[in-house]
Order: C-alpha cells, then structure tokens, then sequence
C-alpha cells in the first residue's frame, strides 16, 4: 500500500512538471505557487491552506479579483502571481 502510494506520489510530481513546462513565462500552477508558501505539506494541503489565506483576507482578495483571480482556477498569469507575491510576502 505504501508503495503504490509513493509511486502514486511520484507519478503525479511527474506530471504536475511536465505541465509547468509547457506554461508560459510566469505563469504558475495553483499546486505549485501554494508549495512556495506551504513547503512543509503535500500538494492537496497546501491548495487548501493557499485557499483559506485568500479568504480570510478581503483586501487580498479584491486586488486578487482586480486581477482577474477566479476561486477555481488552476493556472495564475503573472499578474495575478504577482500579487500573491505582494500580500504573502
């Protein structure tokens, strides 16, 4: 079970890397940007944390909107990177 888990694991970094690849210039996953914030948790924890911090912050989350943030978007354009970047330090 536990191997399968860590292959599981594996697999799902592998493909989480290939889709960065194919990004644009500054453009970030919402996995990856939360696992800058969040190093110490897995990828599922650490969106979930990113997604807490964003609402409990309103003023974050109106310039988030301004820049074009939708709750469920998967990828951030550089804009919207840029200002998790400025509130999260």
């Amino acid at each position: 079970m536990v191997v399968y888990l860590l292959l599981l694991k594996t697999e799902q970094d592998m493909k989480q890397q290939e889709t960065m690849k194919r990004l644009p210039r500054g453009w970030m996953s919402r996995r990856g940007l939360a696992l800058e914030y969040f190093p110490q948790t897995d990828g599922p924890c650490a969106v979930a944390r990113l997604k807490r911090w964003v609402k409990g912050d309103p003023e974050m989350m109106d310039e988030l909107r301004r820049a074009g943030y939708r709750p469920r978007q998967r990828y951030f354009p550089p804009r919207t990177v840029s200002v998790f970047r400025r509130f999260m330090g």
